[in-house]
């Protein structure tokens, strides 16, 4: 099932960044204009940010593969429903779908995976979120060699087939994991009381719950802005070709993911054999220097050469700190359930995150020039993620 839920993560990631590539033959195609194409884009978000933690509640009273078999069925229909579009509303409404479907997958497909593996859950996990960085690559490539050869109807198409076989592979399997109902049921009210989802938790879970959201969204936060700006900043800044840089940014970041995913499991996997009983490992403060420095030698690199090494670097340390992050969630033995947890951290992390970064950076370079921008909205996120990931773990030491 690993296989199975691994390319169903492929298609989830290869379905938000096809969507997004074809915006600019769509705006001509349905006579779109700049800020319904900004809502076309912040719709997808909304509906995943809603579902998300709808998602936690709901999917450990479920039977997990047909909850998650429903998720990757609505994203389908979702991007179906794009592909069918005559008018705006259709393309809302797809992208809608879409990320209610996605939302399903991106919560509960960690906690299936991690309840499934009885060993090296780790590296399955690292292999799990290999197709963040694989599937967005995927979507990109795709869309900028189809573009000329197909219609825009017929590319979103593409991934509707096979995520539809994944679906049904999903909901008709019949001997999996049941529902794991958490031993004390949140509602949704409860979760909109932060104080009540807070004081679920003893002391010490919750700093780790709490250290988790915080750099996940500090992560989150520099990953938006490097996606969003970085390309501008090495072509208006550095002054680098744009033909040359933008197939470099793209390899980067395909090779930074699977060096930081791949590796962040494995090397989580050492460390919970060595250290079973601490929380904290040092795969995340790695990951976290790796992406700063990374980021420094970007900012001060005058070469292609420094500057692409410098970029493989931090994207390779931001993507190592996601797996042991999410096993904190994964592994704290609260009355939550884990896809409660999840589904908190994908809401509170984006929406902190790379949901405010791009427009941060976009309006800080109206005053101060994008190289400034670039450099406070990168660092200083990196550098209070260390420190509090450090002060965090000197008090869990001490205790």
């Amino acid at each position: 099932m690993l296989i199975l839920l691994f390319f169903s993560n492929c298609l989830n990631y290869l379905d938000r960044q096809l969507f997004l590539s074809l915006l600019p033959a769509m705006k001509s195609l349905y006579q779109l204009s700049d800020p319904v194409i900004g809502l076309l884009s912040s719709s997808f978000t909304l509906a995943y940010l809603v579902a998300a933690p709808l998602a936690g509640l709901w999917g450990m009273r479920l039977s997990m593969e047909k909850f998650l078999g429903s998720g990757i069925l609505l994203f389908s229909v979702g991007m179906l429903v794009s592909s069918m579009a005559e008018h705006q509303w259709m393309l809302f409404g797809g992208r809608a779908l879409t990320g209610f479907g996605e939302a399903v997958l991106s919560t509960m497909g960690p906690v299936y995976l991690y309840n499934l593996a009885s060993s090296s859950k780790g590296a399955k996990l690292g292999w799990f979120y290999l197709a963040i960085p694989l599937g967005s690559a995927l979507g990109f490539v795709l869309a900028g060699i189809l573009i000329s050869k197909m219609t825009v109807q017929h590319i979103l198409l593409i991934p509707v087939l096979p995520g539809t076989l994944f679906a049904l592979i999903f909901i008709l399997r019949k001997e999996g994991l049941a529902a794991i109902p958490s031993p004390d049921p949140f509602s949704l009210r409860d979760l909109l009381a932060w104080r009540r989802f807070l004081a679920s938790f003893s002391k010490s879970d919750k700093d780790m719950v709490l250290i988790s959201f915080e750099i996940q969204t500090l992560v989150t936060f520099v990953l938006g802005g490097m996606a969003a700006w970085m390309t501008f900043y090495f072509i208006r800044v550095k002054m680098f070709p744009v033909s040359t840089i933008e197939s470099l940014t793209g390899g980067m970041l395909l090779l930074g993911g699977i060096v930081g995913m791949l590796g962040g499991g494995k090397l989580l996997d050492r460390e919970i054999r060595n250290h079973p009983d601490s929380p904290f490992h040092w795969p995340t403060l790695l990951g976290l220097c790796s992406a700063l420095s990374g980021v420094l030698i970007v900012l001060a690199g005058n070469s292609l050469v420094v500057c692409c090494f410098g970029l493989l670097l931090g994207i390779s340390g931001i993507f190592l700190v996601f797996v042991p992050l999410n096993w904190i969630l994964l592994s704290r033995n609260t009355s939550l359930s884990p896809a409660v947890l999840i589904g908190m951290s994908l809401l509170v992390s984006h929406l902190l995150g790379d949901l405010l970064s791009p427009s941060l950076i976009g309006e800080m370079s109206q005053y101060w020039g994008l190289s400034v921008a670039v450099e406070i909205t990168l660092v200083i996120p990196l550098v209070l993620a260390i420190i509090l990931y450090t002060g965090y773990a000197r008090r869990f030491r001490s205790v």
